[in-house]
């Protein structure tokens, strides 16, 4: 870690942080870890998804999240990767019509994070296997 003891000096004889601190990249992980993941931030603003249906992608502390209004007018922060093969789903800020559809394989979500679709899973027009439940498969939800 970098001596921050000159920083924490009296305010007649302290200096500023260290360069370390901007650019260090043991010291950003730990800042990562640290201070993002674990606490609250604000990340974005209820302007940003105006109405229902409004999707926003962005990246917050090294994981791609997308920002979703549903139709209740909640907002709701989910990882942006799909459940089945890692996917990114949303790349763009955009109006959704219809559901958050995996750009592989197809699956598709509601703006509540729940899995709706499995496009041919069990081969050809074949879109449904009493294996999948897809209640247990929904997108993962960031604490909102």
């Amino acid at each position: 870690m970098l001596d921050l003891a000159n920083v924490k000096a009296p305010i007649e004889t302290a200096n500023g942080l260290p360069n370390g601190c901007y650019v260090d990249a043991d010291l950003y992980q730990h800042e990562q870890n640290t201070l993002f993941r674990d606490n609250w931030a604000a990340i974005s603003f209820g302007k940003d998804l105006p109405k229902p249906g409004c999707v926003k992608p962005i990246e917050f502390a090294g994981l791609p999240v997308s920002l979703m209004r549903n139709q209740d007018n909640e907002i709701k922060v989910f990882e942006n990767v799909c459940r089945h093969r890692g996917m990114i789903l949303v790349s763009e800020a955009q109006q959704l019509r219809g559901p958050i559809t995996c750009p592989y394989h197809a699956w598709a979500c509601d703006l509540n994070g729940q899995l709706r679709k499995t496009p041919h899973i069990g081969g050809p027009d074949v879109h449904e296997r009493d294996t999948v439940n897809h209640c247990d498969y929904p997108l993962n939800e960031v604490c909102s």
